[in-house]
This record gives structure tokens, sequence and C-alpha cells, in this order.
């Protein structure tokens, strides 16, 4: 509905798992003809995740502060 995705896309298609309500499939076409497609397998949801999952590895040459 953005207009500045508007013009980024001249159309998105999505293919959804209506059981899971999960996108399947898509399709970006941009204006110039170009596409871009994702194809999503393997989806798992509602599964435990480890809490390592979340922490940040900052590089030694990231000066990390607190506030």
């Amino acid at each position: 509905k953005q207009e500045s995705v508007k013009k980024l896309f001249a159309k998105i298609t999505i293919w959804v798992d209506p059981m899971r309500a999960v996108s399947l499939k898509q399709v970006f076409e941009q204006p110039s003809g170009d596409k871009r497609t994702a194809i999503y397998t393997n989806i798992k949801y509602n599964v435990s995740l480890h809490k390592d999952v979340f922490e940040l590895e900052i590089p030694s040459s990231v000066k990390a502060t607190k506030k």
C-alpha cells in the first residue's frame, strides 16, 4: 500500500498454505520485468528455541557500551 513499495514492484504473488497460514512461495515482479522468487520448505513453527539463539556475537573491533 505504500507508494515507495509500489514503485519497486509491479506485481507480488504469494502462495499461502491455508491450513497453517504460512507463506509457501512469493514472486516479486519489478517494473523492469525482473522477478525474484522465494520458495519456503521444511517450515517449522511453535518450536522451542534454545536461549543462545538470541545472543549476539560482537566482533572485537566493535566497542560495546552500556547505557
